[in-house]
């Protein structure tokens, strides 16, 4: 479906990453991770169980409840679908039955496909979803970016079905300094997750391994369960407040801003022969992780960026017929486009602008980048801003004993934000150009994660070793086996 490895096809210095095979017991999400991080399923089920206890008795249940039921509302208002309290609490119980470790039935392993020598049973789980996984990245502490495709197909190639998994799920019940900042990627396919890693290689520096925040299209990755309504909100009246709900979107910039406090994240150039032609710009409505009513407000603080037809901020009603008209007019200017969006920001940003994309011949680090310091974070700007934070946080604090800090810092950054939307360091506002300039066509960088790969246990090699000896001698001796039967 074109979701994977696209990106080390237009550029060579990003390394391909490859799924690890993982079993299959409905524990697969679990397993995936624990391959990822530590190379071993999860058999003892330590996440599974994590995983449960934190739905159902962990300090941040309330706020993920709270994240879960917004993201669950505005799906099911798609479908004008409407839940009592008590269907809202079944459906709530049923998430946290499907986390627990209790097995959902057995089969034989001389007849399952999990292979084996003995004649015992394997436990078979519930199968997890999205969700989920948004409370493992909690678990972790830890990003997590699951790579899948947006629609299930029949053996035709239809689509019937979409497929929620794919996207950024970040775990924001936790204070970005207290997390690791590399995400863990998984892969989804087939109703099975795997986890996705790189391959070493002996030069480690003709190669990046990173995992873009955006697809093929450049356009940014849904951003899983980003809003907490707050401890105040009245569920089934505050729905249906329009100016609540209009304080509760989150504008491109402040989805930019979370990626860049909670990853190490970098803008890769592609190499202008791997370039695709200028395409065609595209509407903010058709990107599957961007909200309308989002980027239309991301778009409210540049009027002389990308012209969209987003609700109609600009005077545009996006009808369809108009679109080839539209098309025609905009291949003349496009080139001119582009560069009245780069060029909208103030004097000093657009000084700023210039020397960092004049200074990119392959990954854009600066400020960017984030060294590997002692809480995984990096760059000036970007401590100022957490410093900023900080002090919000600390505010929040006084004003009211009953919310948790975290509660608290979610709820008074976020709507610091939304009071002024350019409350955010020069990176962002680079990459939000970036973003939009690829809107536009001109698709010049990858905007990506930062995967860690150097560190290593002490015994790594050892290790590797080991295993690599004893899988030898296993298979000989089954071959030996085989032979003498």
């Amino acid at each position: 479906s074109g979701r994977l490895n696209w990106w080390s096809t237009v550029c060579t210095s990003c390394k391909r990453l490859l799924p690890l095979a993982t079993t299959g017991d409905g524990n697969c999400l679990l397993h995936a991770a624990s391959l990822g991080m530590w190379g071993f399923h999860d058999r003892d089920l330590v996440l599974r169980k994590a995983l449960y206890t934190m739905m159902r008795s962990g300090a941040e249940r309330e706020a993920l409840k709270r994240r879960w039921r917004w993201q669950q509302t505005q799906q099911n208002k798609e479908v004008c679908l409407v839940y009592t309290e008590e269907e809202w609490e079944r459906e709530w119980n049923e998430l946290l039955k499907l986390a627990s470790s209790e097995p959902r039935t057995h089969f034989s392993k001389n007849g399952g496909t999990g292979g084996g020598v003995d004649n015992s049973e394997d436990p078979v789980y519930e199968s997890l979803e999205e969700f989920h996984v948004f409370v493992l990245a909690h678990i972790l502490r830890r990003p997590i970016v699951v790579v899948a495709d947006t629609m299930l197909r029949d053996s035709g190639g239809e689509a019937f079905a979409p497929i929620p998994f794919g996207g950024i799920y970040l775990p924001l019940e936790v204070l970005p300094n207290r997390c690791h900042c590399s995400p863990l990627v998984l892969a989804y396919d087939q109703a099975h997750f795997s986890a996705l890693v790189s391959m070493e290689q002996k030069d480690q520096q003709r190669e990046q391994a990173v995992i873009p925040l955006t697809d093929s299209e450049h356009k940014l990755l849904p951003l899983h369960f980003a809003v907490d309504p707050g401890k105040d909100w009245e569920w089934g009246k505050d729905d249906n407040d329009n100016t609540r709900l209009a304080n509760l979107i989150l504008s491109l910039e402040a989805k930019l801003n979370l990626l860049h406090s909670y990853m190490n994240v970098t803008w890769i150039r592609i190499p202008s022969e791997t370039r695709a032609p200028l395409a065609q710009p595209e509407s903010p409505t058709a990107s599957a992780g961007e909200d309308v009513q989002s980027l239309a407000d991301s778009m409210d603080s540049d009027r002389d960026s990308i012209c969209s037809n987003s609700n109609g901020n600009n005077g545009k009603n996006g009808k369809e017929k108009e679109k080839d008209k539209q098309r025609k007019d905009k291949d003349k200017t496009r080139t001119d486009s582009v560069a009245n969006k780069i060029g909208s920001l103030s004097k000093t940003l657009g000084i700023k602008l210039k020397k960092n994309m004049g200074g990119l011949g392959g990954l854009v680090h600066g400020k960017m980048s984030r060294a590997n310091s002692g809480n995984g974070k990096n760059g000036d700007t970007v401590e100022k801003v957490k410093e900023k934070k900080s002090k919000s946080r600390k505010g929040s604090k006084e004003e009211s004993g009953h919310n948790s800090p975290i509660e608290k810092m979610n709820t008074k950054s976020f709507s610091d934000k939304q009071s002024d939307p350019w409350k955010y360091s020069t990176d962002v506002k680079l990459s939000l150009n970036i973003l939009r300039a690829a809107m536009q066509g001109e698709r010049k960088f990858i905007f990506a994660g930062l995967l860690l790969t150097s560190h290593r246990h002490q015994f790594h090699e050892e290790m590797i070793g080991y295993y690599l000896t004893s899988a030898q001698e296993r298979f000989n001796a089954e071959q030996e086996q085989k032979r003498k039967d």
